[in-house]
């Protein structure tokens, strides 16, 4: 989280967020909430209601990628843990920005995330590749132009389904004890429970369910252990999209 806000002396990384939340690019009235990589839809909401919402689905976006954005740990873990690559998977680091900046928020380390999107990348060497520089030129503000379009394109190509995520209900009901109920989960069951880390999932206030600690039961319970149950007006958005869930 600390990738997209720029931390004064004495700040937290809420109060940074909440600093950075600029309400840019959002509907009067209305919130965008993410329920899957690719889905959003609108919900009816004021100012307020977007900071919460948005800052909560960073949260959970970060729950969900945390093993592609944060840096490797210093010491060894067992490699049944999620735990982070070597190598910070770019791509999912600008992603996680560029959500950010669609949930309202604006910084400059934000700006700088998306700016160096590997698809900008990508799309700026295919079109200097294609016509070397040596011999052509492209007019500046039409570059840009074309660049952002050919991002565009990379953009409408949606993420495969994975397997685990068709099973996780069967999974998830078996009663089976699990070894790790608390810290990094496992990476088998990180897998599983990612499907399931947004709001309309996750979100909702008081009971976490279930008669078995799962490992979506122990997710779940560092959510509400680290926000609480959300203020009434969030609550009633996230009943609705649960509602719209089932």
């Amino acid at each position: 989280m600390r990738l997209l806000v720029n931390l004064s002396p004495g700040d937290t990384v809420s109060s940074a967020l909440t600093r950075a939340f600029s309400d840019a690019n959002q509907e009067e009235d209305q919130c965008v909430v993410q329920i899957s990589e690719c889905d959003f839809i609108p919900c009816s909401g004021v100012r307020a209601d977007r900071l919460e919402l948005g800052s909560l689905q960073l949260w959970l976006s970060a729950m969900r990628h945390f093993n592609e954005i944060s840096p490797p740990p210093r010491t060894k873990q067992t490699a049944l843990l999620a735990r982070p690559r070597m190598l910070t998977n770019e791509t999912t680091v600008s992603e996680f920005a560029a959500l950010a900046f669609r949930l309202g928020f604006i910084s400059d380390s934000i700006q700088k995330l998306i700016s160096q999107s590997p698809d900008r990348e990508l799309a700026r060497t295919s079109l200097m590749q294609a016509r070397p520089p040596e011999q052509y030129e492209y007019d500046p503000v039409t570059f840009e132009h074309f660049i952002q379009q050919m991002v565009a394109f990379y953009a409408a190509a949606r993420k495969k389904t994975r397997l685990e995520t068709e099973t996780v209900n069967t999974e998830r009901t078996t009663g089976l004890p699990l070894p790790k109920r608390c810290g990094i989960p496992e990476a088998s069951w990180h897998r599983i429970d990612v499907s399931s880390l947004y709001l309309n999932k996750i979100g909702g206030a008081g009971d976490i369910g279930g008669g078995n600690i799962s490992s979506f039961f122990v997710r779940k319970s560092v959510y509400l252990a680290f926000f609480g149950d959300p203020s009434t007006s969030v609550q009633h958005v996230v009943a609705q999209l649960e509602n719209s869930n089932n």
